[in-house]
């Protein structure tokens, strides 16, 4: 299987760094998301991340101010831990 990574190019592409964007959800089928893909994303405030993410930079959220969740799928949460040390707060596993 062929990665797909979500970078700040394919972000701003699919306009998710927009002011007015407040949540996002992550297309399944991406494996992994850059360290800068959401820098700076001020209004956002909740973001989904499908299963099929299996890396991502720790910055990723870094500048996100509003940011108040992060939804992962059930059983998840170290893993996404491990990527978002300074995140570990925000994680939600849906239910």
């Amino acid at each position: 299987m062929k990665e797909k990574i979500l970078t700040q190019e394919i972000v701003e592409e699919l306009g998710l760094n927009k002011v007015s964007v407040i949540t996002a959800d992550i297309l399944e089928g991406y494996t992994g998301i850059t360290s800068d893909a959401f820098v700076d994303c001020k209004s956002l405030i909740s973001i989904t991340i499908p299963d099929s993410v299996k890396s991502m930079g720790k910055s990723v959220f870094y500048g996100c101010s509003s940011l108040q969740s992060i939804i992962i799928p059930p059983g998840t949460k170290q893993k996404f831990a491990r990527f978002l040390p300074d995140s570990r707060d925000k994680l939600v596993e849906h239910i």
